[in-house]
């Protein structure tokens, strides 16, 4: 499947890199309970399979990057500090972590403390050089982080670790409304083809910013700190 993805896209420059597995998570397979595993080299061992799909795709074209999400819905990258993924073509390994408030993070954590959570989690990684580090989600209800203090310690504690990572970022969501959607492994309608995206950042019309209080914030955290042309 990923090669017949690889082909498909692989004239298109702006398709730069494949994200091969989002969020791994424990799953319920053929009546077993599985929960994924790094390193280990069994069959829940997605650092293998990391490994596996990545030279695949690099046969057909050697030029994405390939993105593997850490565990426990991407917010677990301690593994890789035994077990590097490592691949055929070198320097197109990027390591995928998400934060959300709920990830376990206690209410009105010090930002000491925060940041420490998340270098063993995954900021390690950049800080020692051993590959870049995406966080490829991070959100929440843009209404009530556009008050004062709607988004309590996590929401200023993540903005001060992205500046100080200078970690490279994407927000969920900008589409305001949903498309239907189901629950993982089941036929059960969780949203309805336009329902309202509580953490979304347009107009239910799509034509504007609805939240330009987070979308201000998100432009400072654009703003590069380290690398070429930096002073």
């Amino acid at each position: 499947m990923w090669q017949d993805i690889t082909e498909r896209y692989a004239s298109n420059p702006l398709v730069a890199a494949m994200d091969i597995k989002n969020e791994p998570r424990a799953a319920t397979v053929g009546g077993h309970r599985l929960k994924p595993t790094w390193g280990t080299g069994g069959r829940t061992d997605v650092a293998a399979m990391y490994m596996t799909i990545g030279n695949l795709i690099h046969q057909i074209n050697p030029r994405p990057l390939i993105m593997c999400d850490g565990l426990s819905y991407a917010s677990d990258l301690t593994g890789v500090a035994q077990h590097q993924v490592r691949l055929k073509e070198p320097n197109k390994v990027v390591y995928g972590l998400h934060d959300y408030s709920w990830f376990g993070h206690p209410r009105g954590q010090s930002r000491a403390a925060y940041i420490a959570e998340l270098t063993k989690a995954g900021g390690y990684i950049l800080r020692e050089g051993i590959a870049p580090v995406w966080l490829g989600e991070f959100g929440g209800n843009a209404r009530r982080l556009s008050s004062p203090g709607g988004g309590g310690a996590w929401w200023a504690n993540l903005q001060a670790w992205v500046k100080q990572t200078d970690i490279d970022w994407c927000w969920w969501a900008l589409n305001p409304t949903h498309g239907q959607s189901s629950s993982p492994g089941t036929n059960k309608i969780l949203n309805h083809w336009g329902a309202p995206e509580p953490f979304g950042l347009l107009t239910l019309d799509w034509k504007d910013v609805g939240y330009p209080l987070v979308m201000t914030a998100l432009k400072a955290l654009m703003q590069p700190r380290t690398g070429p042309g930096v002073s």
